[in-house]
C-alpha cells in the first residue's frame, strides 16, 4: 500500500480459514442484509432492509472532500473511530471488465466471530486493534488511488474509449455498507466517463 495507508495491517484474503460458506476476504460475494447469500438486486425501493436503518450503495466523484465523506459516513452509520477490524485488498485483473481498480473490504472482528463463524476463543479476545481508525483507512485509500492517477502509476484515461476531446475518463469511487449491525464495509475505485 502506499504512504496513506502504510500502518493498514492487510490480512491475506484466505485468513481467517473457513470450512464452508463465504470467506471474509472473498471479494466476488457480496454479503446480503439477512442471510449469507449474495443480495444484489437493483430494486432499490424493495431492497431496503427490514431490520436496519442503514444499508446501500453509492458512487462519488474524485473531487470529495474530506469533511463530507466523513459527514457521509457518519449519515450512513459508519463507526469511523472503530479500529477493531480486518483489512483485506484486491486489484482487478481487467479494471474495465471488473468495474474497479482496486478494493478495500473492511470487517469488524465482530463480524469475523458473529456473521462468517472464523474467528472463536481466544482468536476473538485477543484481535489486535488496527493503528488506524476505519475512517482513516476510508479516507486515505481515495488519497492512495487519486495518488497513482496522478503520478502514473494508474492509467485510466483513454481505458473507456474517451478520446480526450468530447469525452474523457475521471477516477471515482464506489462505497457499499454491505452489513451495518455487523460492521462491514467497502470501497473501490473506477473510471467514469466525462462528457465535455
Amino acid at each position: 500500500m502506499s504512504t496513506h495507508l502504510s500502518q493498514l495491517r492487510i490480512s491475506p484474503n484466505d485468513w481467517p480459514s473457513k470450512e464452508y460458506g463465504a470467506k471474509p476476504g472473498d471479494f466476488s460475494k457480496f454479503i446480503s442484509k439477512y442471510g449469507s447469500e449474495p443480495c444484489i438486486t437493483f430494486a432499490p425501493i424493495l431492497d431496503a432492509p427490514e431490520y436496519d436503518g442503514y444499508w446501500g450503495m453509492i458512487y462519488f466523484k474524485d473531487w470529495i472532500r474530506k469533511e463530507a465523506f466523513l459527514s457521509f459516513l457518519e449519515m450512513m452509520g459508519v463507526y469511523e473511530r472503530e479500529t477493531m477490524f480486518a483489512a483485506y485488498v484486491q486489484e482487478a485483473s481487467n479494471p474495465i471488465e471488473d468495474g474497479y481498480y482496486k478494493q478495500i473490504r473492511l470487517i469488524s472482528n465482530f463480524a469475523l466471530k458473529y456473521r462468517f463463524d472464523t474467528l472463536h476463543g481466544d482468536e476473538y479476545n485477543q484481535f489486535p486493534p488496527q493503528t488506524l481508525t476505519l475512517g482513516e483507512v476510508l479516507w486515505g485509500f481515495i488519497e492512495d488511488e487519486r495518488a497513482r492517477v496522478q503520478s502514473g502509476e494508474l492509467s485510466i484515461y483513454g481505458s473507456m474509449g474517451g478520446d480526450g476531446d468530447d469525452t474523457y475518463e475521471a477516477l471515482s469511487f464506489g462505497f457499499m455498507l454491505e452489513d451495518a449491525r455487523h460492521g462491514v464495509y467497502r470501497i473501490w475505485s473506477r473510471a467514469w466517463l466525462v462528457a465535455k
